[in-house]
């Protein structure tokens, strides 16, 4: 069975280390997950996601907490991948007011 939970592959460009865009032990057919914290645009994602590919790396989907819903699940949509999200922006903003609302009536009900 295979280890769902690698931690050894990197695609960021670092300006550390070895600076490889991937760095640790992987095969080549490997499947593996991307994992974000905010995705805009997904520029970047989609060109480590081309190179990883050349690389034989198999990358079906990405994950992320925060979709600011500007292009990246359409543009990773166009090379392949999915896009998963923890939340939208507009979940984050219905979620602030509502916050918003239940503060301001409690604020209310103290005074």
């Amino acid at each position: 069975m295979p280890n769902m939970c690698r931690s050894e592959v990197f695609y960021c460009f670092k300006t550390y280390g070895t600076c490889d865009l991937v760095e640790g032990g992987f095969n080549s057919g490997e499947t593996l997950t991307i994992i974000e914290d905010v995705m805009t645009t997904a520029g970047q994602v989609c060109r480590s996601v081309k190179q990883m590919r050349q690389l034989g790396l198999v990358v079906p989907c990405v994950v992320c907490v925060i979709d600011r819903q500007q292009g990246g699940k359409e543009n990773l949509k166009r090379i392949g991948c999915s896009l998963s999200s923890v939340f939208s922006l507009d979940e984050l903003q219905i979620f602030s007011l509502r916050a918003l609302k239940t503060l301001n009536r409690r604020r209310k009900a103290e005074s």
